[in-house]
């Protein structure tokens, strides 16, 4: 698997968006449940765990509340920080 920079990621994003007829928002819920259905499919118990999801500024931390949002549909215990210059911290449970 190949690990992206932010810079890469977001060429990647745009080449995406450019080369196929999909909105910014689709893409990111696209992203969020593959990422939902790889976490669910993993051979580990988290029945009895909270989940946390850090979320920063960017459209990944727009991922990242997507994510939680499916986890939570799903009754998954989630807790979520979004971090930004405007607010330091915030959980939503």
């Amino acid at each position: 698997m190949k690990i992206l920079d932010a810079g890469q990621l977001r060429a990647a994003d745009a080449y995406t968006i450019q080369s196929e007829p999909i909105a910014s928002i689709e893409l990111m819920e696209r992203a969020a449940n593959s990422f939902v259905k790889a976490f669910v499919s993993l051979p580990i118990d988290v029945n009895d765990k909270d989940i946390k999801v850090v979320c920063g500024p960017g459209n990944n931390g727009g991922d990242g509340l997507a994510i939680a949002r499916l986890l939570m549909d799903q009754n998954y215990r989630v807790h979520v920080w979004v971090f930004s210059k405007e607010a330091s911290s915030l959980d939503f449970q």
